[in-house]
């Protein structure tokens, strides 16, 4: 009987101390479970730090990017600006010079067109008889606007235009030379040189802006 008592307190021992030990390898296993949570949870935590610290950089760096970007357009802008600016002035310059070379036509056109009427007056002259020996020491000028008024009348215009220039060749200050300018204009008109005509009633409105010829010249370039 004793022995039977021995054996079964033995063996309440022994299952005390196995209890025992697999409460401590729970232990052990808990801790381990969460020292690995633990560590999980900083590495969470500083992954979540270094991603913010990143994405915070990155809207930095996008920031620098939209400046930069807002920086070339703004000079692609101004660029655009400047050279539409240039090409206008280009063309504005265009303009002017055209219409220089125009002017420079039209004038080269009366040039040739006296030039060649003064050349018949010429050839006319030397077909002509001598005139009479003029006395000795005068050198008084002709009047040709007489002559002028009488060409212009019979609607001799090309002759009248040469006596008109005369006229205002021999006698730059005279007091008929607004109305021989005046005339020249309209000699050109009736032979249908607008152009020409033009030039001499623009020289009777610059020269003599406050008279009656000045007002006649404005309409006459107006009219048809």
């Amino acid at each position: 009987m004793k022995k039977f008592i021995l054996m079964l307190s033995t063996t309440f021992a022994l299952t005390g101390c196995l209890m025992t030990r697999e409460e401590i390898a729970d232990e052990e296993q808990r801790k381990a479970v969460q020292q690995q949570v633990s560590s999980l949870q900083k590495n969470t935590a500083e992954t979540q730090n270094h991603y913010s610290e990143v994405s915070d950089e990155i809207r930095e760096l996008r920031g620098r990017v939209e400046t930069v970007e807002n920086r070339q357009t703004g000079y692609v802008k101004e660029r655009e600006k400047l050279q539409s600016s240039v090409e206008a002035q280009l063309a504005e310059l265009g303009k002017k010079q055209a219409t220089l070379q125009e002017e420079m036509q039209k004038l080269n056109n009366q040039i040739s067109f006296l030039t060649q009427e003064l050349g018949k007056v010429a050839a006319a002259k030397a077909a002509a008889p001598a005139p009479a020996p003029v006395a000795k020491g005068s050198d008084k000028k002709t009047d040709n606007y007489k002559l002028a008024e009488e060409t212009f009348a019979k609607k001799d215009f090309k002759q009248a235009i040469l006596e008109y220039q005369k006229y205002r060749e021999n006698f730059p200050n005279g007091k008929r030379f607004a109305n021989a300018t005046y005339k020249i204009g309209l000699s050109f008109k009736a032979l249908g040189m607008r152009d020409e005509a033009k030039t001499f009633f623009e020289e009777v409105q610059s020269k003599f802006p406050d008279t009656a010829l000045a007002k006649l010249a404005k309409e006459q370039m107006k009219s048809k």
